[in-house]
């Protein structure tokens, strides 16, 4: 979702038409059956969607070192929704000549990953899945969820693991993120029509339609409110200043995530010079952002640090940078934090 609303951002930014190929397959839809398409190399064979069940359609190759790359995680994720009745299939796609054979790969790396493989012989699930949503790339990877609805398509990065946790928990709706999306075109096609006005505020009943997913458009709004010029210079209803305090008030002032994007956006905007900036309302942001999380959210904690940095304000930067590494609980993380606090450290004492 977020690398879809920096998309939408851009596109909205810019009004500018485009000429994309035809996608028919997208969030929302209904997953095609695999019925007997492919053949089982690994693990239970699926040939149909259960209801309550969860699948993740990992795509990949022999060829493909990244796919190859991502296994040990994806057993990972298999072992841990076990429970949950969500099921991993790694389904072998766009075979090269001279590779070697998915058949005779699965049997000689397979019971590392304990989940199901496949290949696609006839590439009637390549064509039904991959070339109708208009994905040529591998890695890929598609959720199905528990109403048979794709729910995610794109890599296994990112986004990937927040996505697979919130349809486990049944807190992402495939349903309203299709409507988010068609509500999202519609606003830019206002915006290439010249309706600023009608464009942004389309966008605001997209975050009120689902605020838990849809809140970071709140800082897309706000970034075209502040940085678009053709924006800055129209009588719109709201300037950046007010709608940014609106959104932290009325529209996303649950969703930690929304409001610490918001806050480090405000924080470290290139765009600007330090005292252009509006820490006060990155300081809105973040410090309601630290109370919906209780002061355990570790990024919410950095932001903070950034804030009084950008203040300078150090002493109290360092005491929160030390207080987000006493919660942080993944190495690369404390490892980021620590030269940080070093920064701020060498930068006090001078």
């Amino acid at each position: 979702m977020f690398i879809r609303a920096l998309t939408v951002l851009l596109a909205l930014s810019l009004a500018s038409i485009g000429f994309a190929q035809q996608v028919t397959l997208d969030v929302g839809d209904e997953a095609p059956q695999i019925g007997d398409s492919l053949t089982w190399l690994q693990g239970d064979p699926v040939t149909e969607f259960k209801d309550g069940h969860v699948y993740v359609l990992d795509f990949w190759a022999p060829w493909c070192t990244p796919c190859i790359q991502m296994m040990p995680h994806m057993a990972e994720l298999a072992e841990k929704y076990a429970p949950e009745n969500v099921h991993i299939l790694g389904i072998s796609v766009f075979p090269r000549p001279g590779m070697t054979p998915t058949k005779e790969w699965v049997e000689k790396n397979g019971s590392q990953f304990p989940y199901a493989f496949a290949e696609d012989p006839t590439e009637a699930i390549e064509k039904a899945y991959l070339s109708a949503a208009n994905i040529y790339r591998l890695p890929t990877v598609m959720i199905v969820d528990r109403d048979g609805l794709i729910a995610y398509v794109g890599s296994p990065y990112g986004d990937f693991d927040r996505r697979l946790d919130r349809i486990v928990k049944g807190e992402f709706s495939a349903r309203l993120a299709k409507k988010s999306n068609e509500m999202l075109s519609r606003a830019e096609e206002m915006a290439r029509d010249g309706d600023w006005q009608g464009s942004l505020d389309l966008v605001d009943e997209v975050i009120e339609l689902d605020p838990s997913n849809n809140g970071q458009y709140a800082v897309s709004k706000y970034q075209i409110l502040l940085l678009n010029p053709e924006v800055q210079a129209l009588e719109l209803s709201e300037d950046a200043p007010a709608y940014g305090r609106r959104a932290v008030r009325e529209l996303i002032q649950d969703n930690i995530e929304a409001l610490d994007y918001l806050a480090w956006f405000v924080t470290m905007n290139q765009n600007l010079p330090v005292e252009e900036r509006d820490l006060e309302l990155a300081r809105i942001a973040a410090e309601r952002a630290d109370e919906v999380a209780n002061g355990e959210n570790v990024s919410v904690l950095e932001t903070i640090a950034a804030i009084y940095e950008a203040e300078g304000e150090l002493d109290k930067a360092i005491e929160y940078l030390e207080l987000a590494i006493t919660k942080a609980d993944d190495q690369e993380m404390v490892e980021t934090l620590r030269k940080s606090l070093e920064t701020y450290a060498a930068k006090r004492d001078k």
